[in-house]
């Protein structure tokens, strides 16, 4: 990727590839404005620090992780008014009451007819790309990775619907001419032997294994083990 693209713009990025986001420009010497997802979101709302978490607990009885989660669904307040919205409108009144929420009125301003780049920001969740939106700049999506390079990946609900969907690709990919011999699965505990020799001869797909195993490696053995002494 050629990152001049970066040159003078806002990137926009996830709190947690802003360190190695820097490293990379400075091989390049790029200068850009960089605002994590956390920053942006405190300067287009508002800031808050120990005082108003203290300020919470001591209000409320409850601990700091409580006063923090409290405050942080300040952001998210739609137009609902259950009693928990109800609540947290309340909170935020009293904070705004005793000062202790702090605002940047000029953090929309700031953005007006600049260019701004959301770096691997497309799936972000609709909370943003409504804000974003709102925001009277040119946005630009950018990705630093190769679509190519990006993997499906799939959920199962237990070892029986894994392996099912296994051996029904290896079989897809057979058909579709690739050398059974170039098929590999990694990353397979031995918890999952006996489960692949009774896949293996079901599907008649041979498989090699490092070990032998027995019924007694199988996941339904190990609960039942496990469960031997309950009622």
């Amino acid at each position: 990727m050629d990152l001049n693209i970066f040159e003078n713009k806002i990137v926009i990025i996830n709190d947690k590839m802003k360190d190695s986001f820097l490293k990379l420009l400075s091989l390049k010497l790029i200068k850009c404005k960089i605002i994590t997802l956390s920053e942006f979101k405190e300067n287009y709302f508002f800031s808050y620090d120990k005082e108003a978490l203290y300020y919470v607990c001591k209000k409320y009885s409850c601990v700091l992780d409580i006063a923090k989660s409290y405050i942080n669904s300040l952001y998210y307040l739609g137009d609902v008014n259950d009693e928990k919205v109800i609540f947290l409108k309340s909170l935020k009144e009293d904070l705004d009451s005793k000062g202790l929420l702090y605002y940047n009125d000029l953090f929309k301003s700031y953005f007006k007819g600049k260019n701004v780049i959301l770096l691997d920001l497309l799936y972000v969740d609709k909370f943003y790309k409504n804000i974003f939106s709102s925001l009277d700049c040119n946005i630009e999506y950018v990705s630093l990775y190769d679509k190519s390079s990006v993997k499906e990946l799939y959920k199962c609900k237990n070892i029986n619907e894994e392996l099912s969907f296994v051996f029904g690709k290896i079989c897809s990919l057979i058909k579709s001419g690739i050398n059974i011999n170039n098929i590999k699965i990694t990353n397979v505990s031995s918890d999952y032997y006996y489960d692949l020799i009774k896949y293996s001869k079901m599907f008649n797909i041979p498989i090699n294994l490092e070990s032998s195993s027995s019924i007694n490696g199988s996941n339904l053995v190990h609960i039942f083990k496990t469960n031997y002494d309950s009622d």
